[in-house]
Formats: C-alpha cells, structure tokens, sequence
C-alpha cells in the first residue's frame, strides 16, 4: 500500500474536471512527522482515502494537489464523504482552498463519527480570505481539509471518498 504520496491519473470521480493528474498528500502541522496516506478501493464506495497520525501534534491535515489548476467558477461547491476516530461527537471541519493571489477557507461541522456526507458551497459569504478581504473563488491547485486542531494524537485516522466538484447546474440533496 503506498503512503505519504498517492498519486492517480484521474480526479477520483471527477476525472473530466482534471486533465492532469492529483496527488494525495498528508502535512504534519506541527507533529515530527506528517500522518501516513492510503488508499484502499471499497465495494459500493469507491476508493477511500485514509490519513493516520503516526506522531502527536496539531493541525495535521490531508491535501488534493491538482497538476493542472482547476476553475472553481464552473462549480457551485465540492462534496464529499467523511469518517474518523478523532472524537465521539462532532468536529470542526477545515477546507481551504489554495489559489492564487489568495487562499480561502471555510468551517464545516460534522456532527458524528461515521461516514458523513459533506457539501461545501463557494459562497463567498460563508468563506473567509487569508488577506481579510471577500474570499474570491479562482482556479485552485490544492485543497486542503483538516479537522482544525483535533487530529493531532497517534492512532486517529480521518478518511474520505467520493470527492468531487459539484456543477452549478447540479442541485444538491
């Protein structure tokens, strides 16, 4: 099983967005070592990635890198599927888009444990920018999801699946 870098020649279910390809990474935060990456294909699912802490620390976090950037004009937000081990309750879900001039993130909260679907609207009034400003949504290279500070203990995995841009002409359930 490959750990640290995945790297696919397709977008998971979103092939047709990406011409290139996405690599699938884990950063350390402020641990000694970034959490491991794996990525196993479930029946009925898909493929599921999965990032597990291998030393303690804050604000480690999981990241699509996207070879060619990826105009989220086109698209009304990204969805996906979440699990995890960090808490019994709920969690702070980050998801920050890295783009150019300025980046731009949001909080999503997850109210339990298991597989949870999430949908991340491109409002610009539910984001904030990294300058302060109106976050803007431009082409992005990288999106980074994190569950703020929490995943930061030995042993607790964050996985997901299933993730994709959602066209604006698609309305989400």
């Amino acid at each position: 099983m490959l750990k640290k870098m995945l790297t696919g020649v397709a977008c998971l279910s979103i092939a047709a967005v990406c011409a290139g390809e996405t690599t699938w990474i884990a950063n350390k935060g402020n641990a000694a070592t970034a959490p491991t990456v794996t990525a196993v294909d479930v029946d009925g699912i898909g493929k599921i990635y999965r990032g597990e802490v291998v030393a303690d620390g804050a604000y480690q976090s999981m990241s699509v890198k996207f070879s060619e950037p990826v105009d989220l004009q086109k698209y009304s937000g990204v969805e996906f599927y979440v699990s995890h081990n960090i808490s019994k309750v709920r969690i702070g879900l980050v998801v920050r888009l890295e783009q150019k001039p300025i980046n731009a993130y949001t909080t999503s909260v997850v109210e339990t444990p298991d597989r949870t679907k999430v949908y991340v609207p491109f409002d610009a009034g539910k984001f904030n920018s990294t300058d302060g400003k109106t976050a803007t949504f431009g082409k992005v290279h990288e999106i980074c999801i994190y569950p703020y500070g929490e995943w930061d203990q030995k042993g607790e995995f964050f996985e997901f699946d299933n993730f994709r841009f959602v066209p604006k002409s698609e309305v989400v359930k």
